[in-house]
């Protein structure tokens, strides 16, 4: 937690911080001849007399101020994962060590960022390049249908990207890959951009595999409903084992390597926060799934067992017994705990919490503060 006095040296009487706000007052107003240079030099004798005073009097009376915390702060993941995508990817494309790669990302991209600022400035050259392609529905369901009408008759019927969200220029280049290349090499003519070349096509479609993986996760971060901070972690896990696991890259096999190093760079010290590792921990639908390490594994039972087994007063879970194991002496029911319970149940429903109270406790104090992960 972020103690305030403590870092930002806040120990002081209020009468101080007054006196010196005022002595701030004066001196601005020596600009405008309003007070002498004389006044604010004795206001500040004053002030310096008054400031060791009450330095004296906290350390006689043994700091008893009261002391004031913030909630431990944490960077939007989305923001972060968009920060990934947008920037980062973009500045690890002068780190490649294949100049050609470099060459051929910057003409690639030139030629769909022509294209799209083509159709979504001319009405005209939109028209002709719809006759061409045919007309695509960019209106998702829930959408008006007036809204639909108006988009039909500006001519603008294939989405073009926006700057909010890095998601719109990936579904956008997504849709544009989708046409068929001899029309779309008809319309980039239109819009006097050089038809793509076979090489140029393949390289769009490496691009493609190589970031879906990163646009899901953002999708996960930027989700209406269902959005909890325990699916930071393994949405990341998931992510960097997705991309190690893309081996038939031919152009994208360095900048993958890149891109993972950088999503590490930017999410790594959140793997060592326990916040965020109970928050997963105590998830129903991941538990500890998404660790790969046996003994972090380990280690974050540990935790979760001295967090529920805490409090003296937290009711003991009993375990049902069914008749057929009553006899049983081979089970060892009785010396499991409410964590082992918990992490041995395959529900991964929410509804599950209800059977583990000290379990549903903690997962409630740790994700309510930072529900959702999108803010």
């Amino acid at each position: 937690m972020l103690n305030l006095e403590e870092e930002h040296n806040l120990h002081a009487d209020i009468d101080e911080n007054e006196a010196e706000a005022l002595f701030n007052i004066l001196k601005q107003g020596e600009k405008i001849d309003k007070v002498s240079t004389s006044t604010l030099l004795d206001l500040d004798s004053v002030f310096i007399e008054d400031d060791l005073s009450t330095s004296s009097s906290l350390q006689q009376s043994g700091r008893e101020a009261k002391t004031f915390s913030l909630p431990k702060h944490f960077r939007c993941a989305s923001h972060t994962m968009k920060l990934v995508a947008k920037n980062d990817a973009n500045k690890i494309v002068a780190l490649v060590d294949d100049p050609l790669f470099r060459v051929l990302f910057r003409r690639v991209f030139s030629k769909v960022k022509g294209f799209w600022n083509k159709i979504g400035r001319s009405v005209v050259i939109a028209d002709e390049v719809s006759a061409i392609l045919g007309k695509y529905n960019i209106l998702n369901r829930f959408l008006f249908k007036i809204l639909d009408k108006v988009l039909i008759s500006s001519g603008r019927h294939l989405p073009t990207p926006n700057e909010t969200r890095w998601n719109a220029a990936f579904d956008c280049l997504e849709v544009f890959m989708s046409q068929d290349l001899a029309n779309l090499n008809k319309a980039l003519i239109i819009c006097s951009i050089r038809a793509l070349i076979p090489s140029e096509v393949s390289f769009l479609k490496e691009y493609l595999v190589v970031m879906k993986p990163v646009s899901i996760t953002l999708d996960c971060f930027q989700a209406e409903h269902s959005c909890y901070l325990g699916m930071v972690l393994p949405a990341l896990v998931k992510l960097k084992r997705r991309l190690n696991e893309l081996t038939d890259l031919h152009s994208f096999s360095e900048y993958r390597d890149l891109l993972v190093e950088q999503i590490s760079l930017r999410f790594g010290h959140l793997f060592k926060d326990d916040t965020h590792v109970l928050a997963s921990a105590t998830y129903p639908q991941f538990k500890l799934n998404w660790i790969e390490d046996e003994f972090t594994k380990l280690e974050v039972k540990k935790k979760l067992d001295y967090l529920v087994t805490a409090d003296d007063k937290a009711p003991k879970l009993i375990s049902p017994v069914e008749t057929a194991d009553f006899l049983n002496f081979n089970t060892n029911n009785s010396c499991k705990t409410e964590v082992d319970h918990f992490l041995s149940n395959e529900s991964r429903d929410f509804k599950c919490l209800d059977k583990y109270p000290n379990i549903k406790s903690l997962f409630l104090n740790i994700t309510q503060p930072f529900h959702p992960v999108h803010q």
